[in-house]
């Protein structure tokens, strides 16, 4: 037996006839990390059963919209080190600024139309050599670590979500289950990703205990577009796809995390100091070490809302080999409201001490494309704001590490009969060359193949792809 409960936002308007439905989905700490955020997420809560929040792949879990989490400065500074560099080279690191430039370029999120109508429904392009020869695009995969990174949750993964099970006689459970998805323009919640509607099933493993809701398309609805999220890995890596921007539902969630009238208890990042007035900024010197804590009229803890829009800028390393780091400072105004009741301005210092985002590569052994730092450190604002035991609101913190896998692209022998290095059109062979690190585009242009450093050329990933395997 299934029991199926949603929650609504209190205020929302009702939808227009004609409005096409959507929605997104918020992350905070907990799930994947093997730190539920909530005791009801236990094994223990749920008669021994993992109910899924241990099985996403993502750097956390699902959140309400009261408990979203977000960044609240007004920049993130990145770099590239120095395996990066060996591994994707100069392209590899204009593909990262390539994703960064699409953030970069969106407007303030306070002048984005209600609807959203300036955002595609897909955003997603083909290229279909890229497709035939397995090569995943890297401009992409950032693209998506950064929604991720900005508090944005896989929706086609979390539309549903498992609240309670019980068990019941002949291995049996009774669910209690509830979305996620919220529509952008409505913040009801919502059966819809950028205009695709999913349903569930409830998956089931006796042995190990573990269930899940997973989303499919609805019986009868199979031909439907299905338009995927930059912020959804439900989907991805898929081979030859790549993403031009972001889509409606993307956009959504960066409003409502972000929108000036998003007012929640919130603390400011630690380390950051008071910044003086208009036109004079204070001499910190170089062995300045007070902390926020220790100053006096200087809120830190109250009332904010969202900053409109994140800023990404690359920073360098000082030394050829990547370990050297200039700091600096930067400085911009906050705006809270503290104990009068009153919103006030103040300039505030953040001291950069290292880049909030690294990108790195590493053998991650077969599997996955890249690991990201997880949620574990993000600051739960709760505690501000009285008695309640809630998974939020609180702050993204850094710093954070993007690592790629560089074991890209390796062999699979399947059976003890493949004693040479198989290739793709072996019948018995398919699909035994992983995927490989590119960039690509929509246009006629060759794909970009990585790593650099082992000269592996497209037409030598081409020729895997065609008959036995040759010398680069």
């Amino acid at each position: 037996m299934l029991r199926i409960c949603k929650t609504l936002l209190t205020g929302a308007v009702t939808l227009a006839a004609t409005q096409l439905a959507m929605g997104f989905v918020l992350l905070g700490p907990g799930g994947a990390e093997g730190n539920a955020a909530k005791d009801w997420q236990l094994p223990a809560q749920n008669d021994g059963w993992e109910i899924g929040y241990g099985l996403t792949g993502s750097i956390g879990a699902p959140v309400f919209p009261w408990e979203a989490y977000r960044c609240n400065v007004p920049v993130l500074y990145y770099a590239f080190d120095q395996a990066f560099i060996a591994y994707f080279g100069t392209n590899g690191m204009k593909a990262v600024d390539n994703a960064m430039r699409i953030l970069n370029e969106l407007p303030s999120v306070n002048t984005m139309s209600r609807s959203l109508y300036e955002f595609p429904l897909s955003a997603q392009g083909v290229n279909y050599e890229a497709a035939e020869l397995g090569l995943v695009d890297l401009k992409s995969q950032v693209l998506q670590a950064m929604l991720e990174h900005l508090g944005v949750e896989d929706s086609i993964n979390w539309v549903y979500g498992i609240r309670q099970r019980i068990n019941l006689p002949n291995d049996y459970g009774d669910y209690t289950v509830i979305k996620y998805n919220l529509d952008p323009v409505t913040l009801l919640t919502s059966s819809y990703v950028n205009g695709t509607l999913w349903t569930y099933s409830i998956f089931e493993n006796i042995p190990t205990q573990t269930s899940d809701a997973v989303e499919n398309v609805p019986a009868g609805l199979e031909s439907q577009p299905i338009n995927i999220p930059v912020g959804s890995r439900s989907f991805a890596p898929i081979p030859g796809t790549f993403f031009t921007g972001l889509t409606r539902d993307d956009a959504g969630a960066l409003r409502y995390l972000l929108h000036p009238r998003n007012i929640v208890p919130e603390t400011l990042l630690p380390g950051i100091l008071p910044g003086g007035t208009e036109g004079w900024l204070p001499f910190l010197g170089t062995n300045f070490a007070a902390t926020n804590s220790t100053l006096t009229n200087f809120p830190t803890v109250g009332l904010r809302g969202g900053i409109g829009k994140v800023r990404f800028q690359k920073v360098y390393f000082d030394s050829i080999i990547g370990t050297g780091f200039v700091t600096f400072t930067n400085r911009y105004k906050d705006y809270v409201i503290a104990t009068n009741a009153e919103w006030t301005s103040q300039w505030v210092l953040r001291p950069v001490l290292q880049p909030d985002i690294l990108f790195t590569a590493a053998d991650l052994g077969p599997g996955p494309y890249l690991s990201r730092t997880t949620s574990a450190g993000w600051i739960n604002d709760d505690l501000i704001a009285g008695s309640s035991t809630l998974g939020g609101p609180g702050v993204i913190t850094g710093p954070v590490t993007i690592t790629f896998n560089q074991l890209l692209p390796f062999l699979n022998n399947i059976t003890p009969s493949f004693i040479t290095e198989p290739f793709r059109t072996d019948p018995r062979a398919r699909g035994l060359l992983s995927p490989t690190w590119a960039s690509f585009n929509g246009t006629t242009n060759a794909p970009i193949i990585y790593p650099r450093l082992q000269n592996i050329s497209l037409n030598y990933i081409r020729s895997l792809a065609n008959e036995a395997p040759v010398n680069p």
